[in-house]
């Protein structure tokens, strides 16, 4: 792995895991941070129970490193 494809890793994970460490008002959601280094794919996203009724799922955040471009 190159230099620059690490130090875009490593930039990108420090931002998103800043991002997932802010809480969302709901107590019953959480944000979880997906990183495929392999890949150099990353996601964010909001999981769990709304009013303990609803069952949430959604990305918020995808990220990929292509070509040297995030």
């Amino acid at each position: 792995m190159d230099r620059k494809l690490k130090k875009q890793q490593n930039a990108l994970l420090e931002i998103l895991n800043e991002f997932i460490a802010n809480k969302i008002s709901n107590p019953g959601l959480e944000k979880q941070l997906i990183a495929d280094k392999e890949r150099n794919r990353f996601q964010v996203i909001v999981f769990g129970w709304e009013n303990d009724q609803k069952l949430v799922n959604s990305t918020l955040l995808h990220f990929e490193i292509k070509n040297g471009k995030i």
